[in-house]
């Protein structure tokens, strides 16, 4: 039987997902949109052109973005089969991991072609975005609030690009691209400690009474 509005327990269940699953979200999408835009600036530093040899192969440059882009839209069904049977929370916590293996391997490539394989796998593994995002908005948050919940994850990917653009700017001018490519490995590893205390549903959060 639902509990009434005020009670302890729905009070809890209000502040967890205003406390921990929306900053949850909007942080999984910051990280996910710096990992997603930072071979934008990575393609204008003169060391990662002369490595891979891409002094006037424009069209392998813009190609790095477009198979991220392949399977990214590729994966974004495929995904959703697997949050509905997997759940939510451990598809993000699969997806993030896989981001950052890409990044990783990104930083020890020596040719275009295994640049491009890493980016499309790259896509792939930030296909679960929408799916996670609006499985874990519509479990945890009132139908009256979804608005609000996607509003504020989907912020994340704004604040991605105005944070991630300084942030990455900075690792390329102080430590290289390949070395960049490995903090960005970090970092990306980074929404699994939020998401550690996330379940997939509010009747499956340790604490929470049952409604």
């Amino acid at each position: 039987m639902a509990l009434a509005e005020g009670t302890p327990a729905v009070t809890w269940l209000h502040s967890r997902r205003w406390l921990v699953v929306a900053p949850a979200l909007m942080f999984l999408w910051i990280v996910g949109q710096i990992d997603k835009t930072n071979i934008s600036l990575i393609i204008a530093n003169e060391p990662f052109i002369k490595e891979l040899h891409l002094a006037g192969h424009n069209a392998e440059l813009g190609a790095l973005m477009g198979y991220f882009l392949l399977g990214y839209g590729i994966a974004i069904f495929f995904w959703g089969i697997l949050v509905d049977r997997f759940g939510p929370r451990i598809c993000a916590i699969v997806g993030i991991l896989c981001w950052g293996t890409c990044l990783l391997l990104s930083s020890r490539v020596t040719t275009i072609g295994q640049m491009l394989v890493l980016r499309f796998f790259l896509g792939v593994a930030e296909g679960n975005l929408w799916p996670v995002g609006n499985a874990l908005t519509n479990r945890w948050f009132p139908v009256r609030e979804h608005s609000r919940a996607q509003a504020f994850w989907i912020t994340g990917s704004s604040l991605g690009t105005a944070i991630g653009v300084p942030i990455v700017t900075h690792l390329i001018l102080s430590t290289g691209w390949r070395d960049t490519m490995v903090y960005l490995a970090l970092i990306s590893l980074l929404p699994v400690i939020l998401l550690a205390f996330v379940a997939n549903r509010p009747r499956e959060q340790k604490g929470l009474s049952p409604r």
